[in-house]
């Protein structure tokens, strides 16, 4: 068994000086910081303080799902129904409201599956249809259908985009959250987000968001619904000349977990099937192999992860 008294204490200044004579002046230990953004960063090497908001999290266990692309309604059916096949627990679909929904949903039995509707045009509209439809079909099932609106901002909520920097994605969240206080809204918002590249950060931003609406809701106590996640991987966010595409998209899938999405969704359903069957197979085997879905914030104390949640904490506030 370890002792730790029999270990002699050593100052953060006495590591450094130690540290800086092993580097042999080609670095110094103070230049090593891992910064995301203005206000957001943090030291590998250095413990810098406490962090005071740190515990753990209670999130929702994320769901799988595919993103599908089509040009209309009919085609985004077919390509929906290839990936029910291998065990989709979601599906999201690009629509505009002039769809047919009888087309869209035809042999989709929605009590089994979760459907995220992100809608280009009237979003009344589709919601109207949507209403007549499960009253039609699924009266006395529950189903979830989630309908949203493609606007970077809206009043259900947020679309956080892969060119956004990290600053402006908390900025719009700090947004939205002071339009919910104006319009005394009594709904949780729905965040949208494309996955960063920046592994670490992407797992702080996602529990941040988390974080702040527990404090939210604790001055809006109206608030009864909970904030819901939609991760989701920009094609832009996995070319690369340098990397394996699957290999990008394993991380960025993973931070979506680690984080706690309600919803991950990997690389679109366009043209390349198999990447996005691929994509599935990495979550069911995060989910059902190593069990990352089922754990209630499983980096809570991990102290960088910590203490850039907190940093971004205060940029929401």
């Amino acid at each position: 068994m370890v002792l730790w008294d029999e270990f002699e204490k050593v100052s953060t200044s006495e590591w450094l000086k130690k540290a800086n004579i092993d580097l042999k002046g080609k670095k110094q230990a103070e230049d090593f910081i891992y910064k995301v953004c203005e206000g957001v960063d943090c030291s590998p090497f250095l413990t810098e303080g406490d962090v005071l908001s740190a515990k753990p999290i209670y999130g929702s266990s994320t769901k799988s799902g595919v993103h599908i692309l089509a040009d209309n309604a009919l085609a985004a059916n077919s390509k929906a129904i290839s990936m029910l096949s291998y065990g989709v627990e979601a599906l999201s679909f690009d629509v505009n409201d002039t769809w047919d929904l009888d087309l869209l949903f035809g042999n989709i039995y929605l009590e089994m599956v979760s459907v995220i509707l992100q809608v280009e045009g009237s979003i009344d509209v589709v919601r109207h249809k949507v209403d007549v439809y499960i009253k039609k079909k699924y009266s006395g099932k529950t189903t979830n259908i989630i309908i949203i609106s493609a606007k970077e901002s809206h009043d259900t909520g947020i679309y956080l985009k892969y060119e956004n920097t990290v600053s402006e994605r908390l900025n719009l969240i700090k947004g939205h959250l002071d339009e919910m206080a104006l319009n005394s809204s009594t709904t949780a918002p729905i965040i949208i987000l494309d996955l960063k590249k920046d592994f670490l950060a992407q797992i702080a931003e996602l529990r941040a968001i988390r974080k702040r609406m527990e404090q939210y809701k604790t001055v809006h106590p109206e608030i009864k619904s909970e904030v819901l996640l939609i991760s989701r991987i920009h094609q832009d966010a996995y070319i690369s000349d340098q990397i394996h595409p699957l290999i990008i998209c394993n991380y960025l899938i993973m931070s979506s977990y680690l984080g706690m999405s309600d919803f991950s969704f990997g690389v679109p359903f366009a043209d390349d099937v198999e990447a996005a069957r691929l994509c599935l197979n990495i979550q069911h085997i995060f989910k059902e192999e190593s069990n990352l879905g089922y754990v209630s914030d499983p980096v809570a104390g991990s102290y960088i992860i910590e203490k850039l949640t907190e940093q971004m904490l205060l940029h929401l506030e």
